[in-house]
């Protein structure tokens, strides 16, 4: 039950940033009405702080991604290949229900699906600040 509610999460905040970015996208910009456009001092300096921010997000948006993707394989081969019943001679005594299957985990499985299950929560909150500071780098979001 823990999994499940810890998948809706991550798929909750993978919907919001997509459908901010989305609301975001879709903002008109204001016309510019001047004969003359001044260029800033430091417009070099916020490309290449802009590009920074988009090698961070993307980075951290796969590592999302593949993250979860390794921790729902990881999760599937426990799945097949865990006893059904405890096994205490391995120390196979937690039980883990996937949609009715119960298999016994030992504690170093757990904690590995446990780890792989926070890891792209955390770096999806990594690439929102990136697209964050990238827009406040560049004034635009990420494409």
């Amino acid at each position: 039950m823990v999994f499940t509610w810890f998948g809706l999460l991550f798929i909750v905040l993978i919907a919001t940033v997509a459908a901010y970015s989305y609301k975001m996208s879709r903002r008109l910009g204001l016309d510019l009405k001047a004969d003359v456009v001044v260029l800033d001092e430091n417009v070099g300096q916020r490309a290449a702080r802009g590009k920074l921010w988009m090698v961070i997000l993307k980075a951290a948006a796969f590592g999302a991604l593949f993250t979860w993707f390794g921790f729902i394989a990881r999760l599937s081969h426990f799945d097949t290949t865990r006893p059904i019943k405890p096994d205490f001679a391995k120390g196979a005594v937690i039980p883990h229900n996937n949609h009715g299957h119960i298999v016994y985990l030992t504690e170093k499985d757990q904690e590995q699906l446990f780890v792989l299950e926070r890891i792209p929560i955390g770096l999806a909150l990594i690439a929102v600040l990136a697209s964050y500071f990238y827009k406040k780098t560049t004034g635009k979001l990420p494409s």
